[in-house]
């Protein structure tokens, strides 16, 4: 299986010590779409000494919690429902081919401008346009063109 990269959900996350050695680890269940079929997969971040840094660090910038929150915490499903972005990679367990995730990235679903982004990225665009020779500063093609809407003219 090559590596991929999906969109998810936070389903669960946990506590837990795991394997033989006890390791302590965030548990972390996601939900996510691949070839048309819902896979939910749980990933670890490990909470260890040589690990600690890279941890607080996808707990900070992916899911938002600072470690300098009480981490037992995380032994409630506060993440649930988070959207986030997970590397997937194929690996070989007991004979079988199965997906785990190898990493935890931040939501890089596109999200709608504010009515302030909105009006500075309309503004910069008509300059673009200007400087292409639209004389209206606006686009001039597609659909919209000249329509109005409860707000006045579309801007392109």
């Amino acid at each position: 299986m090559e590596r991929f990269t999906a969109p998810a959900v936070v389903v669960s996350n946990t506590l837990a010590f795991v394997g033989k050695n006890n390791t302590p680890s965030v548990k972390i269940t996601v939900k996510f779409n691949h070839e048309g079929k819902e896979v939910i997969l749980t990933g670890d971040l490990w909470l260890t000494y040589k690990t600690a840094q890279k941890t607080r660090e996808t707990l900070e910038e992916v899911f938002g919690f600072t470690i300098q929150y009480d981490l037992r915490l995380l032994n409630e499903p506060i993440l649930t429902g988070q959207k986030c972005s997970v590397v997937i990679d194929g690996e070989v367990w007991e004979g079988e081919e199965r997906m785990k995730i190898s990493f935890f990235n931040k939501d890089r679903t596109p999200k709608r401008l504010s009515p302030e982004q909105l009006a500075a990225f309309t503004s910069e665009t008509n300059k673009v346009f200007t400087a292409l020779g639209d004389s209206a500063g606006t686009a001039a093609a597609g659909p919209a063109v000249g329509k109005e809407n409860e707000k006045g003219p579309l801007p392109f």
